[in-house]
């Protein structure tokens, strides 16, 4: 799970760093009517060892937000998918 931050881009910008991630099979938490777009997830398979993932992580986010903004995050790896309270 990826908490992102991209400072000091567009609305455009950060439109364009969303759909890259997407096409990175990152998928986006979010919920009607409220903004939780900075929190991602995806998964990788058994081959890929934590430091591995992490790594491609940053990568990932880096590359789709180079032209725009250099991103804040903060990553959790862990075998399970992430799990979310009070969300619809």
């Amino acid at each position: 799970m990826v908490s992102a931050d991209f400072p000091g881009v567009t609305n455009e910008q950060r439109n364009k760093i969303y759909e890259c991630l997407k096409g990175k099979n990152w998928v986006k938490v979010t919920e009607p009517g409220r903004d939780i777009d900075t929190v991602w997830y995806g998964s990788f398979n058994n081959e890929i060892n934590e430091e591995k993932a992490k790594q491609i992580t940053k990568e990932n986010f880096e590359e789709c937000s180079k032209p725009h903004c250099t991103p804040k995050l903060a990553v959790h790896f862990g075998p399970n998918k992430p799990t979310f309270y009070n969300l619809k």
